[in-house]
């Protein structure tokens, strides 16, 4: 269990830093400052209130929390459930995929131009809301 969430730790020390890599090589400053100015960014709203389109840092912040509740959620399994091998093989999976998916949100983002940053789940709170991409899963798949 301990040596699990120690490498899961690990992949989300790293998870920010891949993150922002890959933002910059996918030209997210050029891609946010043109929906900066959409008029669909213009009109955002949030209960009511106008609000700015989050920043690419606010964004990529928002995709690391969601990938740290994972990683809160696994961390509450019991050691006696990771005994069973089943169980075991599950949350490496999970843990593995939990970047993938974090990179796919991403990416989704940064190759769909009409893929707002808006409807990726994140708001200027890093809470998500329920919009097309809230979870980092649906990103992945793309819905």
């Amino acid at each position: 269990r301990s040596m699990h969430l120690a490498a899961f730790a690990f992949l989300l020390d790293e998870l920010q830093a891949d993150l922002e890599a890959l933002a910059e090589e996918g030209g997210a400053a050029a891609r946010w400052a043109r929906e900066k100015e959409s008029e669909t960014a213009k009109k955002w709203e949030k209960n009511g209130e106008k609000r700015q389109i989050p920043t690419v840092a606010e964004f990529i912040g928002g995709i690391v929390v969601q990938a740290k509740k994972v990683y809160e959620q696994q961390a509450q399994v019991s050691d006696a459930e990771y005994v069973s091998d089943e169980v075991f093989r599950a949350l490496v999976m999970e843990m593995l995929e939990t970047k993938l998916f974090a990179r796919s949100k991403l990416l989704w983002w940064l190759e769909d131009s009409n893929n707002l940053i808006t409807n990726q789940g994140v708001d200027l709170s890093y809470s998500t809301v329920t919009y097309v991409a809230e979870s980092l899963r649906g990103a992945h798949e793309g819905y």
